[in-house]
């Protein structure tokens, strides 16, 4: 996942002005679309809210069949005798 360089130093002042905190193991993250990672301690602990974000390109249809030809090349192999 992305991470931008304002919402880093966001984090990192929050962190550094954050009372009755001696130690705390939180995500830091962009708001980033398809996001697995869970914010909601850092906002919690540390009032933390990602001001940028990072939605991936679409795929082309080429590089989805790349994609998809990579799964299955055994499978194709097979089918044409190769293997």
């Amino acid at each position: 996942m992305w991470l931008s360089n304002r919402d880093l130093c966001q984090a990192v002042e929050k962190a550094i002005d954050a009372e009755n905190i001696q130690f705390a193991v939180l995500n830091v993250m962009s708001s980033n679309a398809g996001m697995r990672w869970d914010l909601s301690e850092t906002r919690r602990v540390l009032g933390y809210e990602p001001r940028d974000g990072h939605v991936p390109p679409p795929e082309s249809p080429r590089r989805r069949l790349r994609a998809w030809a990579g799964r299955n090349l055994r499978r194709l192999c097979r089918r044409c005798g190769v293997m």
